[in-house]
């Protein structure tokens, strides 16, 4: 949610925000983009142990911005984060098989 200069919630900007983002959904390129954004943010990496205070701080921050990111899209519309792993299951399994047969085009 977006704040004005006084700190109080900005209602048009928010609504407008929830628009924005509900014109990425409404798009397959857009749930692609979001998904690149949730692995950027190593939403789903695994976090070893024994690395120093800053990092583990930087990647906590990482991972903070890509729950953000999804309850962004669950407040919008609360099957769309469902969808994207959904089309994230269906591209890996696409992928996979072009692999094994050799041809990167299918």
């Amino acid at each position: 949610m977006q704040t004005g200069d006084d700190g109080t919630l900005d209602l048009e900007a928010a609504a407008q925000d929830r628009r924005d983002l509900q014109s990425v959904l409404s798009m397959v390129e857009g749930r692609r983009f979001i998904r690149r954004l949730l692995t950027e943010a190593g939403l789903y990496a695994f976090s070893p142990q024994g690395l120093d205070a800053a990092a583990l701080a930087y990647t906590a921050g990482r991972r903070d911005f890509g729950l953000l990111i999804v309850s962004m899209v669950t407040d919008v519309d609360p099957r769309s984060f469902a969808q994207l792993t959904n089309e994230a299951a269906q591209d890996a399994i696409t992928a996979k098989r072009k692999a094994q047969s050799g041809d990167p085009n299918g």
